[in-house]
């Protein structure tokens, strides 16, 4: 019953990451807090210069000279104007995707409805060979039971003539 119960894994060992940016597992010496506290450090920068880079463009929308706002509107028309060029493309991208893809289907109905076609020509032209078969057979049996049949004629007519009163009659002739 022990058995289905998992150790906790808070008693499990630590293990060193063999990355250093790895931080979930962290073991924490004076080499590694140092490498830590400049990676804060970048961060933190990063974040300041954003936000100056927000606070120095919203300035310029409120406060800032004609120039600066036509700039602006100019930055913002052309940012526009990349973003109706690029969603234009991804139209006309889908737009071919999408003939493309009714192309290939159409093509495969095509080339379906033309194996379909040529399925049922080989079965007409099998089913024709088949009867024309069967009849020449059925003709050749007539014909050997006609032949059959004539001999069997011929071979009565040799016999009735080679045959005498009492062969035809036998002992009643008389």
């Amino acid at each position: 019953m022990s058995s289905n119960i998992r150790p906790s894994i808070l008693l499990r060992p630590k293990k060193p990451s063999p990355d250093p940016s790895n931080t979930s597992v962290f073991i924490h010496t004076a080499g590694s807090a140092r490498l830590e506290y400049e990676r804060e450090q970048q961060s933190l920068e990063k974040k300041r210069q954003q936000r100056a880079q927000r606070e120095h463009v919203r300035g310029q929308e409120l406060w800032g000279d004609k120039q600066d706002k036509a700039e602006l509107a100019a930055r913002a028309r052309a940012e526009h104007d990349r973003f109706i060029a690029s969603r234009r493309e991804v139209a006309e991208r889908e737009r071919a995707d999408a003939m493309r893809v009714q192309q290939e289907a159409l093509q495969r109905e095509e080339q379906s409805r033309r194996a379909e076609q040529a399925r049922i020509e080989a079965k007409k032209a099998y089913l024709a060979q088949l009867r024309d078969e069967n009849n020449r057979l059925a003709e050749q049996r007539r014909a050997a039971a006609a032949a059959e049949h004539q001999q069997d004629q011929a071979r009565m007519k040799q016999h009735y003539q080679e045959s005498t009163f009492l062969d035809r009659f036998g002992r009643h002739a008389y």
